[in-house]
């Protein structure tokens, strides 16, 4: 199977690129702050997933730490969502719709680690 067509991978990308929008309507006080974490932390669930995947290949033990990097990318995303939320500066909808997605993608990347013990 083509990673592309992983729904990790879909859904993560879609993560990415709607926090992206989000970052965009952040207040110009924000942008080189909470941007940049939320943008940063959005950015590595899709990435370190894709890594784990590739380096599988080579050493299996690469599938585990990338899959728990991408967890934590996915806890550090919705941290940052929920300080934008909390301080005003995200729209609660946005907040609540890419939690929800970055829950998701958590019990996903669940799934594999458990099969892979």
């Amino acid at each position: 199977m083509s990673i592309k067509k992983s729904k990790i991978f879909q859904k993560s990308r879609e993560v990415a690129i709607k926090a992206e929008g989000i970052c965009r309507r952040l207040p110009a006080w924000e942008r080189s702050c909470l941007a940049e974490q939320l943008r940063n932390a959005s950015r590595s669930i899709g990435a370190n997933y894709v890594e784990g995947y590739v380096r599988q290949q080579v050493y299996c033990a690469d599938l585990r730490r990338f899959i728990v990097y991408s967890l934590g990318s996915c806890d550090e995303t919705k941290y940052w969502l929920e300080l934008g939320r909390d301080l005003k500066i995200v729209d609660v909808q946005n907040c609540e719709e890419l939690i929800s997605a970055c829950d998701e993608i958590g019990r996903m990347l669940l799934s594999i680690l458990r099969s892979t013990q």
